[in-house]
């Protein structure tokens, strides 16, 4: 009697340990992507960044080497970076899959290639050492007299460039023909940048009067043209985790990555804070504010082996709408709102890309954490 009431007992402590640790694993394992996504891309070294044809027809992806036993999310210095061009038959909301349709490789080995479109649909590619226009299939059109590029402004009119013969080199911005369009920016505090160049440019606001430069710990907001400093915020600078700030739609809001927690809201004209946005503790790579302003994207990497992160955000009142935790990667490297489409596409340090639904993150009841 005594052995079966022991063995009942020990029967019920086993199942009551095991809901437990059951419910203590939840809280901390590696939950993979339950959302619905439509994946495309393989291995072609980490996505840095990803852009949308102004019609949606197309996508440009970015990618930088990625040292594939790293511990973390690390460019390596061979082989070069590339950017690939995405096409679609039909529409990005269809259900049909993207196909690669044109390549533009060997840029700068170890270098982060940015690409964007122009309002034509041709690509534009900041490869550090030059700048150039290609066609969607990837081959270049013709090379433009600017080098040291860096950020390109939304008309497309204008790229934020570094200084050639400074130390440490100074910002400048100037037209597509190389043309300075005011004095280079003094970085205020020098000694911030800890020898390195104030070469993290971000991007420009929306109607290009305001641009993001960052130091190893300060995100700076200038009005270039009047070569005035508009307003700076702490950020946390962990390197590879070069996002620092970026504008919203309205062009008077940024969204700082303030700490590996928190990344906060300002007012630019008043630096005034707005409101803070909660997260588990990661390395931003990437923020991304929807082309209303109403929702904000942000991925990166766990700070303890976690995985690779997507969070969302609804702006109006800072809640975290969704989490999602990839323990297959170690960091989601990009990610970019469609201009219409009510779609997000991520990348991440393998080079897979993924698009998911606004719909399927914003209201499935299924939930990531």
């Amino acid at each position: 009697m005594k052995l079966a009431l022991n063995r009942r007992a020990m029967f019920w402590l086993t199942c009551c340990c095991s809901f437990f640790m059951a419910l203590w694993g939840c809280s901390i394992a590696k939950v993979p992507d339950e959302i619905p996504s439509r994946d495309f891309g393989d291995y072609r070294g980490a996505v840095h960044a990803i852009s949308f044809a102004p019609d949606e027809s197309a996508i440009a992806t970015s990618h930088f080497p990625q040292h594939e036993y790293d511990a973390r999310v690390h460019y390596i210095a061979q082989p070069c970076g590339n950017v690939r061009i995405w096409k679609h038959p039909n529409h990005p909301a269809l259900d049909d899959d993207w196909f690669e349709y044109g390549l533009i490789a060997n840029i700068k080995p170890g270098w982060l290639p940015i690409a964007s479109f122009d309002l034509d649909g041709r690509i534009l590619t900041n490869a550090f050492t030059e700048f150039f226009e290609s066609d969607a299939s990837g081959a270049k059109l013709r090379k433009f007299p600017i080098s040291r590029p860096h950020v390109v402004d939304a008309q497309r009119r204008r790229v934020a460039c570094l200084t050639d013969d400074d130390e440490p080199a100074r910002v400048v911005v100037r037209s597509f023909d190389g043309e300075d369009l005011a004095p280079p920016l003094e970085c205020p505090d020098p000694t911030d940048m800890r020898g390195h160049p104030p070469q993290l440019l971000r991007s420009f606001s929306s109607d290009g009067r305001w641009l993001i430069t960052t130091t190893m710990n300060e995100v700076l907001i200038w009005d270039w043209a009047n070569m005035k400093l508009q307003a700076r915020f702490h950020a946390e600078f962990m390197w590879p985790s070069l996002i620092g700030g970026v504008f919203a739609p309205d062009g008077h809001t940024i969204a700082v990555a303030h700490s590996l927690e928190e990344v906060r809201l300002y007012d630019i004209g008043t630096s005034q804070l707005r409101g803070a946005f909660r997260h588990p503790q990661a390395r931003l790579h990437n923020m991304s504010f929807s082309p209303d302003g109403k929702l904000l994207a942000a991925c990166g990497e766990g700070e303890d082996k976690l995985g690779g992160g997507l969070w969302l955000w609804r702006v109006s009142d800072q809640q975290l709408i969704r989490s999602i935790r990839r323990s297959d990667v170690w960091g989601i490297t990009a990610l970019e709102f469609a201009p219409t489409s009510p779609i997000l596409v991520v990348g991440d340090c393998e080079g897979e890309i993924r698009q998911y639904a606004l719909s399927d993150l914003v209201h499935s009841t299924a939930r990531a954490n």
